[in-house]
């Protein structure tokens, strides 16, 4: 384990909670920052989420509200990184993402060159991902980026 290395988990779902929590016990991790992606909309996901929080025992965490819209989730998602990058300078992070096919995830990637990502995911996708992109070192697919909005993205 590398002492020097400043950990942020990413969590959307009580499965990606408990993989966390998994992985910090294991390792011996015991300063991190958990990023929670939520939507308000969704009541009852919020509601286990915090249950599952409260059984893990997560005291601190942060909360990055999902906007309905595109652009302004896109914009706060540069804030965030933005902010990321000024808490440490150095980029001398490691994340744990839980999904591949996320733009936002692919974007950390792009900024933190030089970081170290393990990724969770809670579906069969995450071999997909490891066999087609994550070990040939493509962590960008063109094939994401195809139509319109893809374009755009890609460019943004």
């Amino acid at each position: 384990m590398n002492k020097n290395k400043f950990d942020i988990f990413f969590a959307a779902s009580p499965l990606h909670l408990i993989c966390v929590n998994e992985y910090r016990r294991i390792k011996g991790i015991e300063n991190f920052k958990l990023i929670l992606l939520l939507h308000k909309e969704n009541k009852h996901a919020l509601k286990q989420m915090y249950q599952t929080l409260e059984i893990l025992d997560f005291k601190k965490y942060h909360i990055f509200w999902i906007p309905k819209n595109n652009l302004i989730r896109f914009l706060n998602e540069l804030i965030l990184i933005f902010k990321l990058k000024l808490n440490n300078l150095k980029n001398n992070y490691r994340f744990l993402i839980i999904d591949f096919r996320n733009t936002f995830m692919r974007s950390l990637r792009r900024f933190f060159k030089y970081s170290e990502f393990i990724l969770i995911d809670d579906g069969f996708y995450t071999i997909v991902a490891y066999d087609k992109f994550i070990s040939k070192n493509i962590f960008l697919p063109n094939s994401s980026y195809r139509y319109t909005r893809g374009v755009i993205t890609k460019f943004l």
